[in-house]
């Protein structure tokens, strides 16, 4: 894949990024929330129907466009096809096995298995056009639709209000039930974000490559220098990037002396990129990304230190590829933190749940170690909301999982499934160990003591996976223990073995 610089618009690098129209207002809401100069182009969906005359108008008004671009797309979607061949090597494909994979691939396979018809927004809106463009009659869509799928799915991403009553006349027309999935964006941001991070580091290398091109000495240490920071578009975090950074830099600069001095909110160099330590012949550089420090690399007793300067100067242009590598790193782990946890608590949200879920059944297929679940959520809770208001409420719900989280182990899983409802997914853990952590746990929160409230009750269901669930039938049988603690006197733990009722103080 080539490398080709961002065209320069008032000194911002302009990212053109090439979509769908399908999916265009849910790329421009997720652009909004991107610090970059993106512009969106969609190009015409190649997938809904042919319409040759706007596409020819598409590609007549963009090709200059396509000297600086990146195309997200379906792996068989015919943009790239179409497409004038000198054009192509001089864009950033990214592919998708399937396009509605941009709102996340374990949810979507689950529908597809389901043999669903899976519908947008955007293209709900016309769906009576799209029907008619592609040659359907009402009685011709009842059959195949009916032949070919079981259910409508909505990904709905909030792009468009009241697009329930278009999905209403769309399933009556062809005689299908529905199903609303209400989608958030998270997956999508994290998708654009990676995309435009690994296209942004290729044109920073490119530029640092023309800017050493007069550099001769030690060639074999710069080439591999670079190739090096090719690489650090794989890193996911900071720390890994400061390892492979300090590891690297060990083998090209062979120094007595190389450590990473993390920022401490003082710069150490008052403002200053560089500094050369005149006592060993060295220097100390600093590493940021537009106004945030993230540290410093200090290099000292060079094997070779006839070739100081030269050092020297191949750290100063590459100093800003290793800060925007940590920037982007540092981002992408916010989004994804973002992604799976609550806002309120801190611990792991619902929607990760069922992906840790599906890792620990694989894993009791492959080791056979088997796994417990304990659900339970606070007795009366409302009341305690609606005496004492909700910000009290969140406090008792913060206080509960500040308690929980001391007692379980480092690598048991808590999630907030909602409101006042909490799952621990227990590893290694068998049915009679969840569930003396369980009665020690309702030990724990009942003792709990929020100045109006003395103690808490909280009602618990256990499980154990058997090795014959899946996600849904665990989860069902988790659901029914926790029903069955509620409906025989609340501040109960019930298991499917036995029932066992402790009084609440």
């Amino acid at each position: 894949m080539e490398n080709i610089l961002f065209k320069k618009v008032n000194n911002v690098n302009k990212i053109n990024l090439f979509i769908c129209e399908n999916f265009k207002k849910e790329f421009e809401k997720v652009i909004e929330k991107i610090d970059k100069y993106i512009q969106i182009i969609p190009f015409p969906s190649f997938c809904t129907y042919r319409d040759k005359e706007k596409e020819d108008v598409f590609f007549k008004n963009n090709l200059s466009n396509f000297n600086n671009s990146i195309v997200i797309c379906g792996r068989f979607c015919e943009i790239r096809k179409n497409i004038p061949k000198e054009y192509k090597d001089k864009i950033n494909f990214f592919y998708l096995d399937n396009c509605f994979y941009l709102f996340g691939k374990t949810k979507i396979d689950k529908y597809i298995k389901e043999r669903a018809y899976i519908v947008t927004p955007n293209w709900l809106i016309n769906w009576e056009y799209n029907l008619k463009r592609n040659g359907f009659t009402r009685e011709n869509a009842i059959k195949f639709y009916n032949e070919t799928f079981k259910k409508i799915v909505l990904l709905n991403t909030g792009i468009k209000d009241n697009i329930e009553e278009r999905l209403i006349d769309f399933s009556k027309y062809i005689e299908l039930p529905y199903v609303i999935d209400e989608v958030d964006l998270d997956y999508l941001e994290l998708l654009v974000t990676s995309v435009i991070k690994e296209r942004e580091l290729e044109d920073k290398i490119s530029e640092q490559k023309k800017k050493m091109q007069y550099l001769n000495t030690e060639k074999s240490n710069y080439l591999a220098a670079l190739k090096f920071l090719s690489e650090l578009s794989n890193e996911e975090n900071e720390e890994s990037i400061v390892k492979k950074l300090v590891d690297k830099f060990k083998i090209l600069f062979s120094p007595k002396k190389i450590e990473f001095i993390y920022y401490n909110n003082k710069d150490i160099l008052d403002g200053k990129d560089y500094e050369i330590i005149s006592k060993n012949k060295g220097f100390i550089v600093k590493i940021k990304f537009k106004n945030e420090i993230y540290g410093y690399l200090k290099v000292e007793g060079f094997l070779f230190p006839q070739y100081f300067d030269s050092y020297l100067n191949f750290m100063i242009h590459i100093k800003d590829v290793i800060g925007l590598s940590i920037a982007n790193a540092k981002k992408l782990n916010k989004i994804k933190k973002m992604a799976i946890t609550d806002g309120l608590t801190g611990i792991y949200n619902r929607k990760y749940f069922n992906l840790k879920l599906l890792e620990e059944i694989k894993r009791f297929k492959r080791e056979n170690k088997k796994f417990s679940l304990i659900m339970f959520d606070l007795d009366n809770f409302k009341e305690i909301n609606d005496k004492f208001g909700h910000g009290f409420g969140d406090k008792v719900l913060k206080t509960v999982v500040e308690s929980v989280k001391k007692r379980i182990r480092e690598t048991d899983f808590f999630f907030r499934w909602g409101g006042d409802e909490f799952i621990l997914l227990l590893p290694n853990t068998t049915l009679g160990k969840a569930k003396l952590l369980a009665k020690e746990l309702k030990g724990i929160i009942n003792g709990i003591d929020i100045g109006k409230l003395n103690g808490i009750d909280v009602s618990m269901g256990i499980v154990e996976y058997d090795g014959k669930d899946n996600i849904d039938t665990i989860f069902e049988r988790l659901d029914k223990t926790m029903y069955k603690a509620k409906s025989r006197g609340k501040n109960t733990i019930f298991s499917e073995d036995e029932f066992d009722i402790e009084t609440k103080k």
